[in-house]
């Protein structure tokens, strides 16, 4: 009975020994590879990115929120704020327009008073003596009234006896046959290329003067012009060449 127990002990345990063996595989050598997740304890918080930049050396920085400047108020540029040039006075600058219409006018009478700046019918003629005469088609002119009236509108005081010879006398560069306006043909040098800025100087509620150079047969010269109010009109009244005799050039 012992051995027989005793046998029975023996094959259990090789049995289970063999049983044991059984569960192994070839690679149960090798610890499996195994992926885990980590779960944030109840109640916490991940914790939100932040952006950083990083530098050349590799520190980490954040960065800097872009700044916009406020705007500067810029002032206008008005009439108001911008200042006249030193050498020119206030009263020098208000007479700017009425000087350059004046030298208009002046250069425009005297080439009038030299036979030219007129437009005529060159076909139509009159001869007195040695002289020839075309018929005006200016639309300005259309009788000796007309003529005279516009001298004495741009122009006063002694000017206009330099100038009367336009409308007035034997020699007269206008003239009228049968009702019709005629226009002397012979050109003389005349007028004013005038080639500077007006200089205002002399300033009163009446009067003031110009200064201002002009082309005279290949040189400069200078004329001052004495302008004056002639029942409210700003007109040339006088003016001198190089300081020469008034009105004569």
């Amino acid at each position: 009975m012992k051995k027989r127990i005793l046998m029975c002990m023996i094959a259990s345990a090789m049995i289970c020994g063999s049983l044991v063996s059984c569960g192994k595989t070839e690679d149960s050598d090798v610890a499996p590879k195994v992926s885990s997740t980590t779960t944030a304890p109840a109640g916490e918080t991940q914790p939100e990115a932040t952006t950083s930049t990083t530098t050349a050396a590799g520190e980490n920085t954040e960065a800097e929120p872009a700044t916009t400047a406020a705007p500067t108020d810029a002032e206008p540029t008005t009439a108001e704020n911008t200042a006249a040039p030193a050498n020119v006075s206030s009263d020098s600058l208000g007479h700017l327009t009425d000087a350059v219409s004046i030298l208009n006018n002046l250069n425009t009478i005297d080439m009038i008073g030299g036979g030219s700046g007129i437009q005529v019918d060159s076909s139509t003629t009159q001869t007195v003596g040695s002289m020839v005469y075309a018929k005006v088609t200016d639309y300005r002119f259309s009788c000796l009234d007309d003529v005279k009236n516009y001298i004495n509108d741009n122009i006063c005081g002694t000017l206009i006896q330099r100038y009367i010879g336009i409308y007035d006398g034997e020699g007269a560069d206008f003239k009228e046959f049968d009702g019709e306006l005629y226009y002397i043909q012979t050109a003389l040098g005349s007028g004013f290329s005038f080639d500077s800025d007006p200089v205002i100087t002399d300033v009163t509620d009446t009067s003031f003067t110009i200064t201002v150079t002009f082309a005279d047969y290949g040189a400069d010269s200078t004329m001052v012009i004495k302008a004056v109010n002639d029942g409210g009109k700003w007109k040339a009244s006088s003016f001198k060449i190089n300081n020469q005799i008034e009105n004569t050039h």
